[in-house]
């Protein structure tokens, strides 16, 4: 379920923020409490 809801977020910055060209996180580690992306990169354009 938290993955989901990570999932889910993820969709919804996407869809607010159009300029938003590439997003990856790798990895992506779940806990029992948490999602973390441990490396994040977003590539911008306008």
């Amino acid at each position: 379920e938290l993955f989901a809801q990570a999932v889910a977020r993820l969709s919804a910055l996407v869809e607010v923020a159009p300029e938003i060209a590439e997003l990856d996180l790798n990895p992506l580690l779940g806990t029992a409490k948490s999602v973390i992306a441990v490396d994040a990169r977003i590539r911008i354009e306008k």
